[in-house]
């Protein structure tokens, strides 16, 4: 027997299997990054966090995310609007998956009626979304016409997501913009700062004692950094399977990447210790 599914149905589904809790702390940085980008397409802050309070339910700011149900990026564009962000990267000779791209995709969107700054319409869009009468543009101003960034963002949720009661999730929805609003404002101090500093803390978890290695699923190598950041100088690169080290603290960067900071078995170049990405080490 052959079982027919909405579009919307499928984005409950979806929904329902990965229902979250209120943005967590180590998030936060992400999301004021995102927030700042938004905010310099021409969105005001609330109406920002009241996108990425959604996106924080949707995608968990992964640009790269595609869901079971075929949704993609970090609103988890389908149907037509999906078809819609894959010619945009298109036309930009980019991929649907880059971040910069769905966040200029967004302005067009919703702020543009899928027109781009010639005033054209973005080459091969399907032709129901240039419906002047409905369009996302339209759907978003609507959705945008509560007082709170709370407000906002069940109107996001329900206007321009179009996911009913999103699988019970508005209430998440809201109180994330919330929290995400007021650390922007400084309203909220994340439990994994000093709140003298603004630093964040480092942290121990269940890896803390523990000798890693370069993950065999991975490209057979580990880069050792001086510091908890990918842009940090590289102090050793160990080849797989050699062990790289035992891990004595953690720390989650500003894009919420976590690092382990590792003794190495073997001095190199005057280094005794260095830094993991913890997504790259087993």
């Amino acid at each position: 027997m052959r079982i027919l599914i909405t579009e919307n149905q499928f984005k409950r589904l979806l929904l329902t299997e990965t229902k979250q809790g209120t943005i967590i702390d180590e998030y936060l940085d992400k999301a004021s990054r995102i927030v700042k980008k938004l905010m310099g397409k021409g969105f005001t802050k609330q109406e920002s966090c009241a996108i990425a309070g959604n996106m924080w339910s949707e995608s968990k700011f992964d640009a790269s995310i595609k869901s079971s149900n075929g949704a993609l990026g970090l609103i988890q564009w389908l149907g037509d609007r999906k078809k819609a962000l894959i010619a945009y990267a298109k036309h930009e000779e980019s991929t649907w998956s880059d971040e910069n791209t769905q966040i200029d995709f967004i302005y067009i969107e919703l702020k543009n009626s899928y027109k781009l700054s010639n005033g054209d319409y973005i080459p091969g869009i399907p032709k129901e979304l240039k419906n002047e009468t409905w369009n996302e543009t339209i759907q978003f101003k609507k959705a945008m016409k509560g007082e709170t960034v709370q407000q906002k963002a069940e109107g996001f949720a329900t206007k321009v997501e179009r996911c009913d009661d999103c699988a019970g999730s508005i209430p998440v929805r809201k109180s994330s913009a919330k929290r995400i609003y007021d650390f922007i404002n400084g309203d909220y101090q994340p439990k994994d700062k000093d709140s003298k500093t603004g630093e964040k803390k480092t942290t121990n978890d269940s890896m803390v004692g523990k000798t890693v290695s370069p993950k065999k699923s991975g490209d057979g190598y580990v880069n050792v950094r001086e510091n908890a950041d990918r842009n940090s100088d590289r102090v050793a690169k160990i080849i797989s399977p050699n062990k790289i080290g035992k891990v004595t603290e953690t720390k989650t960067d500003s894009e919420g990447n976590k690092w382990y900071k590792v003794t190495l078995l073997e001095k190199v170049g005057g280094y005794t210790s260095g830094w993991v990405r913890s997504d790259m080490v087993e």
